[in-house]
């Protein structure tokens, strides 16, 4: 419901970056303040950017990709794909 509303004044992109900015911006606040190193524990600097991209993809393209289906189709088409997305990760593993 909420995803409708805001893709009626920005983009799909626009309003990922929203969300996501947004939290990405509190959880640089928390681990500047709690001092968590977790890409410091890596063995390489390769793991470490290995481990980043990994943390943030399903993060970066997939609210992206939601955003982008939803103007183009209807909203239970996307709860639908949404909805599938555990299975699927489940049967690609």
């Amino acid at each position: 419901y909420w995803g409708k509303i805001a893709l009626e004044s920005f983009t799909p992109g626009q309003v990922a970056w929203l969300r996501y900015g947004s939290a990405a911006l509190a959880l640089l606040v928390i681990g500047a303040v709690s001092r968590a190193r977790v890409l410091a524990r890596a063995k390489s600097s390769r793991d470490a950017a290995l481990l980043a991209l990994l943390g943030l993809a399903p993060f970066a393209f997939s609210p992206i990709l939601q955003l982008e289906g939803l103007v183009r189709s209807q909203s239970i088409d996307n709860a639908l794909v949404i909805a599938l997305e555990p299975i699927m990760t489940v049967a690609l593993a």
